[in-house]
């Protein structure tokens, strides 16, 4: 459950802190108001998500002295996979206010991953200190990953040339179980593991360093998992009494686009380029999975 509200949290950001980054000028001259100001965003909306997420969540649940939970075999590790793609993005948008400041690319990377790492291990820790929970060595690891790519692009390539990416399709399981998988589109979007997939997209010019390719086409790789109407297969039927089906993974291969890589002069071009860069469009894609190799001509 933490995972949708870490989602949610990253999506409103992302909106805020984007549209303030591409203002930014070209130089890298430190604007001290603008530092206050971003410093002052990201701390203010940190101090006001924990409060609201303790409101809202925790505080109608037990408390404990701190202790660990090993999920590492839920939702064939697809809750991990978002784990990386939210702390990935939160690293870029805390990134984003520093550089807005006007602080230098790869100085502005360290404050982004000290903030994303305080916010995200907070929630963590939030969890650990639950009775009904517990702090998860294997949501640290995938957050860890996904702060680490955006920081290790930043600092080697000063570019990301590997992008993490989402995707959803109704997968037809929520049905079964609504209460885990949501009700609605909108809460399947979010909560329905078998509808989600999970890429990084690779922008093929970053690494062949060949002029004459297009720089804004990537060639995406996904991870998905189907058949999961629980955490794990056990059939626990205090809670759930119907079908179990198996539970199998899928790995695809698909062209992509960069669209932050396009062209434009429009500030508004960029801003929509730069929010939507994260959706995977349905392009043909090749699956391939324990039980067949497929192709799709519009998988998403």
């Amino acid at each position: 459950m933490n995972n949708i509200f870490k989602n949610i949290l990253t999506l409103l950001l992302f909106v805020i802190i984007c549209n303030l980054s591409y203002s930014q000028t070209e130089k890298d001259s430190l604007n001290k108001k603008r530092l206050i100001t971003a410093i002052s965003l990201e701390t203010g909306t940190y101090a006001i998500s924990i409060v609201g997420l303790n409101q809202i969540w925790y505080k109608d649940y037990a408390k404990s002295s701190f202790h660990w939970f090993n999920d590492s075999d839920e939702w064939l590790q697809m809750d991990k996979a978002g784990h990386f793609f939210t702390s990935y993005y939160f690293n870029e948008i805390l990134s984003a206010g520093f550089r807005w400041s006007g602080m230098e690319r790869k100085k502005a990377v360290i404050p982004g991953s000290i903030m994303a790492f305080l916010f995200i291990g907070t929630i963590e820790l939030m969890d650990g200190f639950s009775e009904k929970w517990g702090a998860s060595w294997t949501d640290l690891t995938a957050n860890t990953l996904g702060i680490t790519l955006y920081g290790f692009q930043e600092l080697c390539w000063q570019e990301q040339r590997i992008l993490p990416k989402y995707s959803f399709s109704k997968s037809g399981y929520a049905a079964y179980r609504p209460d885990a998988l949501g009700k609605n589109r909108l809460e399947q979007f979010i909560k329905d593991y078998n509808g989600q997939t999970q890429w990084l997209s690779v922008n093929i010019k970053s690494f062949i360093k060949t002029e004459s390719f297009p720089s804004w086409i990537n060639i995406a790789f996904g991870y998905s998992a189907n058949g999961m109407v629980s955490g794990t297969d056990e059939r626990d039927y205090e809670v759930y009494q119907g079908p179990y089906f198996d539970r199998y993974r899928q790995f695809l291969l698909s062209p992509d686009i960069d669209f932050s890589r396009i062209p434009t002069k429009s500030k508004f071009l960029k801003t929509v380029f730069n929010i939507g860069k994260f959706i995977k469009l349905p392009f043909p894609a090749l699956e391939f999975s324990q039980r067949k190799l497929k192709g799709h001509w519009g998988y998403f």
